[in-house]
Parts: C-alpha cells; sequence; structure tokens
C-alpha cells in the first residue's frame, strides 16, 4: 500500500486552519506524522480522519442559548456566584462592535434593569438572551486573546474582606477570595482560587489585544446636541438656508430653535441676540465641521495633542508647544475644519512657552465631553479603542511627543500624567499594537514605561515627528538588536517537563536546562534562543522534535505577560455588592488594567435559566454515606425518546413543560391596593417570553385555580377577593404568588444540552416517579441523584447501583482513584436490610452486634453505659473489637485455631 507523503499529511492538515483551533490542527498534523513512519496513510483514510476531526470539533461547540460547562458545580464550598470583583472595577467589553472600558457595577446594574434578574440563593443572576452583541477580551488554551460572547452576569452582597493583587509591572487586581484567576500549569491555562495565590505566582496580562473591525466614523450627535453650537451677539445678514439639519451655510450666526430657521427670521434683516441664543455650527462658508467626522490620522493626532498638553476653556481649546514639527500639526488640523487659531508665547519660568488657541465653542465641547479636562480628569476617549491603527498611531506619536520621552541609558520609553485613567488607556491602546508597559505610581503622579524590546514596534507602528526624539529611538533600536536573555517582567511560567525531554531527546546536557525546570520560568529571550538551539540539535541529529517545537513556538506567541504577583493584601470593600461575568467557552474576561481572570459563574444556561449547583467533592461523599433523604442539589439527567432527542425545538418544549413555574417566577413585582382591595401583579416580560407564557394565559391558569375575575391590563394583572376585606386580600396574594402556572413538583430549573447525536434535558430538582411516565421521556436511561428516591421507584437493587455510581463518578471527578470492589462493599452494607441506611451510628455502624465495635465509633460513652444496663456480652467475634483487646485479628492465620496433643510412650523416660 503507497500512503501520502509528509508534505501532503501538512498540507491536508493545514487547510483546517481557520476552521478548528490552531493546537488541534498542530497535535493532528504532528500525531499524523509519527504514525505514517511506521504504517502507511491512504489518501482516503487522511481524508476521513481530517473529517472526523473537524466534525467532532463542531459538535463540541456551544450554541448561544445552549447548555455551556459541565453539570457541576465548579469548586467546594461556596458557589460560584460569590466569586466576584467590586462595582468600581474596570473592565473592557465590546458592545456593538465598538470597544469600551466600564465599570462592571455600572454595566451590570443597567444589563439587569433591561434584561430582568433570577434570584439565585444570596445572588442575582441576569441572563443575556443570545442575540445581545456583548464580548470581552478571553484568554484560550493557546495563550490567545478571542473576543468571546457575554452569557450572563451577577452581583451578590459582600462584607468580608477582598483580595487585593499587586503585579511587577504594576497591574492591581481587587476580588473576593474565592474569585478564580488562572495560572499556566503544565503548559495548560489552569483555574485558580484567589486564596491559594502566593507572592511568586504569575497570572496573565494583556500584552497584545486582537484586533477588531475598526470604526471609521464618529458621530457628532453622540456627544452633543443634533446642532453642535457656537455662542454669537449679532446677527446681521443671512444667505439662502435650507431647514434645520445642522448643515446651513451662513455668514453669521443665526438662531436656532425647533422651527425651520425661515420661519424664526420671518424676512428681517437684523436681530437682537440673546447670549444663550444657540447657533449651529457652520459659522462661515469656510467651516468643514461635518456632524460624520473621520477617525483619520489628523483627528487622532489632535486627541492625542489634547492629552498630551493641552487644555480646554469653554470657547477654546490650547495646545500648548515649543516644537515647529508640532505646532504645524496643529494649525494643519485647524485649517482643515476652517477653524480660526491664535498664537502667543507664554513665558513661564526659565523656559519659553507657545500657546496655539483654536477658537471653536463645539470642539471645546466635544473635547470637555469625550477627553475630560484638568491635568487628572483627562482620559482617551472611548471611540479611540475601537479605530483603526492609522488613528491609535497618531493618538500616541502625538502624545508621546508631548510628553514622552526617550532614555537610552536606561533603555526605555516614558511618559507620565497625573490622570490614571490616561495613563490606563494609553496601555490599553499600546497593547493594541502589540506593545507592553510597565506602570508606576507614587499616589500623585501615574507612568508607563516601554522596554527597549519594543522599541522597533514603536517606531514602525508610533514613531515620533520631533527629530530629537526620533533620533534617541533610533538608537534605542540599535540597542534592541543586542538584547539581553534575561527579563524579570516577562517570563514564560508552568511548562513542566519541556525542557527536560527536549534535551534527553536531543542529547543536549541537562545541566543547561534544569534550572529552568526546577524554576519553572524562562524569559521570553533564553526560550526563543532555545528553540533555536534545539531546532539546530534535531536538525543535524535526524531528530523528530515537531511537537515539542510547536509548543514552544506557541508560548513565544501568547498574547499575554505572565505578570508576578508581589504583594497579597486584604483590603474592606470598596462597594456593598460585587460582580461577576459569565463568558461563552473560554471563561476568562479582563479588567482595564489588563489582568486576565476567571469567570467563576460557570453554569449552564438554556433560554435564560440562571444556573444548576451541584454538589461535589467531600460534601457529595458524605451526602451518600450518610444517605441523605434529599441531596443538598438533586438533579435528573432525563433521556428523550428519539423522535424528541433528535429535534431541538421539541426538546426545548419538554424542557418547558416539565419546569414548575409560578405567577411569582414571572413577575417583575406584587403590590397590594389597600384603598382599592386590589391585588396587582406584574409579570415581568423577558421571563414570560422565556417560558412561552402569555398575560392571557396567566390569567386564565389563575381565574380556573382560584375562582376569581382577573382583569389583564397589558403586561398587569388585577384581581380582587371574592369576600372584600383586608385579611382575604392578604391571603389572595399569598396564594396567586405561590399558584403553579405549569410543570413539576420538584423541578425548579431546566437546560438542554446536546450530548453526541441527541438532545439530553438536566434539570435542578428531581421528579423521578411523574418523569419517567411522560411519554417523551425513555425511562430506561434516565437517572436522578437522589437515591432514596430511585429505592422508592425502582427497588433497593436501584439504590445499590445508583450509590456505587454516585460514589465512583464523584471519586473521579477529584482525581481519586478507588478499588471498585471497595464501593461495592459500603454500597452491600448500606442496602443489605432491603432498605438504604447510612454508615453511621443511626444505620450500619449503630446496629452492629459488638458493643465495642459500636462503642468505637461514636458516643463511646452511651454504648458502653447502655451495654451494662442491659448485660450484653461481646464475644470478640469482629476485627475492631479484637484490635482493642490486643488480640489477633480472625483474618488470615488469625483465623486458623490449631490444636495439638501429645501421646507419652510407655517406658518413655
Amino acid at each position: 500500500m503507497v500512503g501520502v507523503s509528509a508534505e501532503t499529511i501538512k498540507s491536508e492538515v493545514g487547510k483546517l486552519k481557520g476552521q478548528v483551533p490552531d493546537s488541534i490542527v498542530h497535535e493532528l498534523q504532528s500525531s499524523l506524522l509519527r504514525v505514517s513512519k511506521d504504517r502507511a496513510i491512504t489518501r482516503e483514510q487522511l481524508g476521513e480522519i481530517i473529517k472526523n476531526v473537524k466534525e467532532a470539533y463542531l459538535n463540541a461547540i456551544v450554541e448561544p442559548g445552549e447548555a455551556v460547562g459541565t453539570v457541576a458545580a465548579q469548586s467546594i464550598g461556596e458557589p460560584g456566584t460569590q466569586m466576584s470583583i467590586p462595582s468600581g472595577e474596570k473592565v473592557i467589553v465590546k458592545v456593538g462592535g465598538n470597544i469600551r472600558p466600564v465599570k462592571i457595577g455600572e454595566f451590570v446594574d443597567d444589563l439587569m434593569e433591561t434584561h430582568g434578574v433570577k434570584k439565585v440563593g444570596e445572588s442575582e443572576v441576569c441572563c443575556l438572551p443570545p442575540n445581545t452583541e456583548i464580548e470581552v477580551p478571553s484568554l484560550n488554551q493557546d495563550g490567545k486573546i478571542r473576543w468571546k460572547k457575554l452569557i450572563s452576569c451577577s452581583r451578590h452582597t459582600c462584607s468580608k474582606k477582598l483580595l487585593c493583587l499587586k503585579t511587577r509591572s504594576g497591574r492591581k487586581i481587587i476580588a473576593t477570595d474565592n474569585h478564580s484567576f488562572v495560572v499556566r500549569k503544565d503548559n495548560r491555562v489552569v483555574p485558580i482560587l484567589g486564596k491559594k495565590l502566593r507572592l511568586g505566582d504569575r497570572i496573565p496580562v494583556i500584552k497584545n489585544l486582537p484586533s477588531t473591525k475598526p470604526r471609521e466614523f464618529l458621530e457628532a450627535n453622540e456627544y452633543l446636541p443634533r446642532n453642535p453650537y457656537w455662542y454669537g451677539s449679532e446677527f446681521k445678514k443671512a444667505l439662502p438656508l435650507h431647514g434645520n439639519s445642522g448643515s446651513f451655510q451662513v455668514s453669521y450666526p443665526v438662531p436656532v430653535g425647533p422651527e425651520p430657521l425661515q420661519d424664526r427670521i420671518n424676512g428681517e434683516s437684523s436681530f437682537d441676540i440673546q447670549e444663550d441664543f444657540v447657533y449651529p455650527y457652520q459659522i462661515r462658508s469656510k467651516s468643514k465641521i461635518p456632524e460624520q467626522v473621520e477617525l483619520d490620522s489628523t483627528l487622532g493626532w489632535f486627541i492625542g495633542a489634547y492629552l498630551s498638553g493641552g487644555h480646554v476653556s469653554k470657547y477654546t481649546v490650547n495646545i500648548s508647544n515649543t516644537d515647529e514639527v508640532f505646532l504645524s500639526k496643529a494649525r494643519k488640523f485647524s485649517k482643515k475644519f476652517g477653524i480660526n487659531f491664535s498664537e502667543k508665547d507664554n513665558p513661564r519660568g526659565f523656559a519659553r512657552g507657545h500657546g496655539l488657541n483654536i477658537r471653536s465653542k463645539v470642539l471645546a465641547d466635544f473635547v470637555r465631553k469625550t477627553c475630560g479636562e484638568g491635568s487628572s480628569g483627562k482620559k482617551v476617549p472611548d471611540f479611540a479603542y475601537s479605530a483603526d491603527e492609522t488613528f491609535i498611531g497618531s493618538l500616541l506619536r502625538a502624545y508621546f511627543d508631548g510628553d514622552g520621552n526617550v532614555s537610552v541609558g536606561r533603555r526605555v520609553i516614558r511618559a507620565s500624567s497625573r490622570s490614571k485613567e490616561l495613563i490606563d488607556g494609553l496601555a490599553l491602546l499600546l497593547a493594541e499594537m502589540g506593545i507592553f508597559v510597565t506602570k508606576k505610581s507614587n499616589g500623585r503622579e501615574h507612568s508607563i514605561s516601554i522596554s527597549y524590546k519594543y522599541a522597533k514596534t514603536f517606531k514602525e507602528k508610533i514613531g515620533f515627528d520631533t527629530p530629537e526624539k526620533a533620533r534617541r529611538l533610533e538608537e534605542l533600536c540599535e540597542v534592541q538588536k543586542k538584547k539581553t536573555s534575561y527579563d524579570v517582567v516577562e517570563m514564560v511560567p508552568g511548562f513542566g517537563e519541556l525542557f527536560k525531554n527536549l534535551s534527553k531527546k536531543v542529547g543536549l546536557p541537562s545541566r543547561l536546562t534544569n534550572n529552568f525546570t526546577k524554576r519553572q520560568r524562562v524569559s521570553r529571550a533564553t526560550l526563543e534562543k532555545y528553540v533555536n538551539i534545539f531546532e539546530s540539535i534535531a536538525r543535524r541529529k535526524n531528530v523528530d522534535i515537531g511537537e515539542e517545537l510547536a509548543l514552544m513556538k506557541r508560548m513565544l506567541d501568547e498574547d499575554v505577560v505572565w505578570d508576578e504577583i508581589v504583594e497579597i493584601q486584604h483590603i474592606n470593600p470598596p462597594s456593598e455588592k460585587v460582580y461577576d461575568f459569565s463568558v461563552d467557552e473560554l471563561e476568562t474576561f479582563a479588567t482595564f488594567d489588563g489582568v486576565i481572570t476567571h469567570n467563576t459563574l460557570r453554569t449552564f444556561h438554556y433560554a435564560g435559566v440562571a444556573e444548576l449547583n451541584v454538589t461535589l467533592g467531600l460534601p457529595r461523599i458524605i451526602e451518600i454515606i450518610d444517605a441523605r433523604k434529599t441531596p443538598s442539589a438533586p438533579l435528573m439527567r432525563i433521556y428523550l425518546k428519539e423522535k424528541f432527542a433528535k429535534s431541538k425545538e421539541k426538546a426545548r418544549e419538554f424542557a418547558q413543560k416539565i419546569e414548575l413555574t409560578t405567577v411569582e417566577d414571572v413577575s417583575l413585582q406584587t403590590e397590594v391596593d389597600l384603598i382599592n382591595t386590589v391585588f396587582i401583579v406584574t409579570l415581568n416580560r423577558s421571563a414570560m417570553q422565556r417560558r412561552g407564557l402569555t398575560p392571557t394565559k396567566v390569567a386564565s391558569t389563575i381565574k380556573d385555580a382560584l375562582k376569581i375575575d382577573v382583569h389583564v391590563d397589558g403586561y398587569k394583572l388585577r384581581m380582587k377577593p371574592t369576600t372584600m376585606s383586608l385579611s382575604e386580600l392578604r391571603k389572595l396574594a399569598s396564594r396567586v404568588r405561590n399558584l403553579t402556572l405549569r410543570g413539576l413538583k420538584g423541578i425548579t430549573r431546566v437546560l438542554v444540552k446536546m450530548e453526541g447525536n441527541e438532545y439530553v434535558v438536566y434539570t435542578e430538582g428531581s421528579n423521578l416517579v411523574e418523569v419517567i411516565t411522560m411519554p417523551e421521556v425513555d425511562p430506561t436511561r434516565t437517572v436522578t441523584n437522589n437515591i432514596h428516591e430511585i429505592e422508592e421507584v425502582l427497588g433497593i437493587e436501584a439504590a445499590r447501583n445508583a450509590i456505587i455510581n454516585e460514589a465512583v463518578k464523584t471519586l473521579e471527578e477529584q482525581g481519586l482513584e478507588v478499588d471498585l470492589r471497595h464501593i461495592m462493599l459500603v454500597a452491600d452494607m448500606m442496602t443489605a436490610s432491603g432498605e438504604v441506611m447510612q454508615v453511621g451510628r443511626h444505620g450500619v455502624s449503630g446496629e452492629k452486634a459488638s458493643v465495642l465495635a459500636r462503642a468505637s465509633f461514636e458516643i463511646t460513652t452511651k454504648h458502653l453505659l447502655d451495654a451494662c444496663i442491659h448485660g450484653e456480652r461481646d464475644r470478640l467475634d469482629g476485627i475492631i473489637e479484637n484490635v482493642i483487646a490486643g488480640q489477633p485479628i480472625p483474618l488470615g492465620t488469625g483465623s486458623v485455631e490449631l490444636v495439638m496433643g501429645r501421646e507419652e510412650k510407655s517406658g518413655a523416660k
């Protein structure tokens, strides 16, 4: 059989790029190349393998609105919704394609007000509709940042102290100590609770924020009234006018009102104008300020120039600088839009200053609204984050031309400001250009430093117009060519035995790489050097290390810096409530400071249902061994018959059918009108749509169940008790709130998840006896984690199997291996009497025949005292009692009694 060549394998597998993650492409390619050395792979087999891999990946993708995550609580102890960050912490979001930093508290509060909220324990959860266009930057297993969809958000009250982490690069994040972060371990990105982080651990910070579709234009009315305005004192003569559209062309200011300008003027040739009259912004025929402004290099440069050395008054924007190149660009901006400006020298101390005043009320208002004012109040405008690299590069060039400096001796490019928000914004813009910065702050002054390693990138994408700074940047680029290996900030951690295994494979002396393996960190420059070393040796010795090299190159190409934690503090909560995001698939999001944090609301979502909490770990093992009557988090996994399992719509209809829904579940608010003796229910529109209900259906159900009249007014229902009394009104309110509209008792939440080639329904709550009798359900596969319910419905043997299955599953989820025979023995003991008994003093241990065995388990004194009172005798037949008595146990050689007799021979002496 003739197999395909290695080049064909690489070519065909390479076609998967863009359709599946790069990590899958690299892994598949390496595996096929390795297998092809031992046996031939035909083209047909190759095509079949590639097809199956692609299908397997696509089947694993979750559709919007489908189930996400695993059916499990992600930690033992507090639920996921208790892991959050304070309301004032800023996070990066992309709404409708536009990137902006927002305070998580204000953002989540607005989402909850718009989309409704669901009470889950002590937390409030808002699940977003599938068509909501909100994304956040998220870190994947390849170390790449991807924009991923926001699924839900939560908030809850927090009274205990919060964790404050500070990193070597000057970043900071505040979160509850149960909030989950991520670290790098054995070449995987893994979650870790904040309370388990230690000094020296490294968490990811954004180095390269991926671009999004750039915004090309800015609508002026997003920030200013429909007609931008200037103030004036006199109107003399008007040219022909064409309505009040904001695109007038007049020789002098004219008054603007709600009616067309022609009607205001009425043929008059002059007016006495009040100071507060409003005017269209195209004052003279030469003015060119449009309502739609292009986000080009000219506007970008002007924004950067203002942020570096500008200030704004009521009518003007002033740009201060003495460099002629810098000033010429300011003049160019003014001339482009036809705005008058003036210049004058400003003597200040020992140096000459120079200011260029751009006279425009509209421009002044726009700058104040978008960029802030004052040395401590400036900020990068939100629209800049969504602009293209030309705009961002021009903004940064103007800022660094004005406020930046280049130190060749210290090998850095630096800039500082009294505004922390401005420095954070500049750092994010630089991340969009692929440049990582370190930050410093002394409380009053905030600064950023760019390492010489990024000098070439800075020159290519940003640069300087100022000749002296441009010359020093060239010198810094020369320094970059002589780079050193060690970098205390940009280290790659958690690569396991990679260096050790590679050294052994290629025959490199282990002493050269032992230090990396021991410390589990290596600088990027050193990593790059060893990639070349390993590649060179492998080529010379003809050793295949393709898989390992691909992994090392992915490590080099990560979009994050693994930033070292240098300070851990516990602080009082800066706000009453704390908040969290739930992010699709990748499950991480980023703060405005660039710190990547793991979202911990990792739950199922079905058509807006909040979360399913399932007890795992030690608490679940205790529940099983104690034979609790009801699990703390009862769960059912319902398999459907083929006709329903293959259809997503039918599976969802079934899920809606069994989910217990009361009037309170679909109510936005309820109120008792004591004056008119009326109970009013305001229905939640989104909750109603989610459950497939209408106000008319709800009213009909209430009317049939309670035999009262219900008046429907949109989404408001009004009801009166049959007897006009206050007590009856209160009773009616209670009965209406708790009235079941649809669903099965005990099943409080449902979700649908695609598993293999069928849809499976998961529930929070259990009602096995009713579920398995429903025509849509496959009773042979449907299960519950309520062992006593299984015993009642299916019998003691089924309960025994459930104990075994639940125990094995729980232990495996914690990575523990226990011999199945031990678990079977426990299950046999718990069910030997014909009913499920706990392993405790009220069950198996409490019913032992041996007094000493019972006393050895719990409440020793009570057992011994009861045995004395009743005159019990312990025959020491078991193991425990013999150990206590210090005798051989009845096992092995101890279970044999050997008696030897010796007969005396006659005449024996």
